[in-house]
């Protein structure tokens, strides 16, 4: 049923909003679970494929091989891929959690897969729970065991809520440790020329 409502959610933009624009795909946890067939069903090998800026899959693990003609993207200036990733703390990846080479994963920092540490001064910000304040150079990020980036933030923990602090729940801070990183990342002109 979920995933009905958000592809005729999205039937409904192409038909009357899209007009032939760049199209951004960006989606977290759940919604990426449901963006994931999107992208397959609405872009991979269709011709609206040349319209994919990019899908920013965050949050939910993501097989390297899900797609025919959708690759991870592995530099900040790709176009027509997807990337992913997921926030842990150093050192600490659930057992539960799907890993390995088979999983597709970024460092967000930078925008490839290699697996150094990049350091917080590569931070272009990230926010906390009021999101009234963009606070750049907080936090680092790696690729590790292929499937997650480990990401330390270097500031007081009262900033987080309880449960985030718990290195298993730091779901809610995927996107919120990286904030700032999408829409740099995003900006014409790297992807303007190419569609």
């Amino acid at each position: 049923m979920a995933y009905a409502d958000v592809r005729t959610a999205f039937q409904y933009y192409l038909a009357h909003y899209n007009g032939g624009h760049p199209i951004i795909i960006a989606a977290h946890s759940e919604g990426s679970r449901y963006a994931v067939p999107l992208l397959k069903e609405f872009f991979d090998g269709q011709p609206l494929q040349h319209q994919l800026v990019a899908a920013y899959l965050v949050g939910w693990p993501i097989r390297i091989d899900t797609y025919a003609t959708i690759p991870l993207c592995t530099s900040p200036q790709q176009t027509g891929c997807f990337v992913f990733w997921h926030s842990f703390l150093h050192g600490f990846v659930p057992r539960k959690y799907v890993r390995g080479q088979h999983i597709a994963c970024i460092n967000p920092l930078r925008w490839t897969t290699d697996p150094e540490l990049v350091p917080a001064q590569w931070n272009k910000g990230i926010v906390l729970r009021s999101f009234d304040k963009l606070w750049p150079g907080i936090a680092d990020a790696q690729v590790h065991e292929g499937a997650t980036v480990g990401a330390q933030a270097a500031f007081r923990r009262q900033h987080f809520s309880a449960k985030a602090q718990l290195p298993y729940c730091r779901l809610q801070l995927t996107i919120t440790l990286m904030y700032e990183q999408m829409p740099c990342n995003a900006q014409p002109p790297f992807w303007l020329h190419g569609i």
